[in-house]
């Protein structure tokens, strides 16, 4: 009960976000280009390795390394202020001597940096909130979940970006007659940005 309660209010968050956010996103576009600004919407695609870890009542297990793939999509509302309206995170990993388990994030994140088309490079950290799902054999659990980061990208054209990102995410699960479970995932992805001029 409690999972599916965690897992509706995730994606609850996120259905309310995301009509609201894109709506307003797309005037304040409108409003900024007319006036000159940098502001834009952009989509962004990850892909890299991160390790991930179970740990409970203050112990935690040996983590697993795997693959990561992350992506988003969002507006930079200035030359320092960016949101991904919605960001994708999916982690896959396989402990010695037991069958694959993935990581799956639904999440919207802030990034404050320097996102001017006139610097070639762009320095920035963030924070991401939202839900989790992990998945391990015929377990499947859902939980809170939130992460931080920093990142560098290179601006290689006026729309394309890209570079080297690390991303922390902690997913609070509450397996069913089970401990308070952490689930940590340190994912280090190359970035790929497309922004509309």
């Amino acid at each position: 009960m409690k999972k599916n309660f965690v897992a509706t209010i995730g994606v609850l968050i996120l259905v309310l976000i995301l009509p609201v956010g894109s709506a307003w996103a797309q005037g304040a576009i409108a409003t900024d280009y007319d006036s000159g600004s940098n502001s834009s919407g952009y989509l962004q695609l990850g892909l890299g390795a991160g390790r991930t870890n179970r740990s409970a009542e203050g112990e935690s297990g040996p983590g697993y390394w795997g693959f990561g793939l992350d992506a988003a999509a969002g507006v930079t509302f200035s030359e320092r202020v960016r949101w991904d309206v919605v960001m994708l995170g999916y982690n896959q990993f396989t402990a010695p001597g037991s069958t694959s388990a993935s990581r799956f994030d639904l999440q919207t994140a802030v990034w404050i940096g320097n996102f001017s088309r006139t610097s070639k490079l762009h320095p920035y950290i963030g924070a991401s909130l939202g839900s989790a799902r992990f998945s391990e054999a015929d377990d499947v659990e859902w939980g809170f979940a939130w992460g931080a980061g920093a990142g560098l990208e290179y601006q290689v054209t006026s729309s394309l970006a890209l570079g080297p990102r690390y991303m922390f995410r902690q997913a609070l699960l509450e397996p069913s007659g089970g401990p308070h479970v952490n689930l940590n995932t340190h994912q280090f992805t190359l970035s790929i940005v497309w922004s509309n001029d």
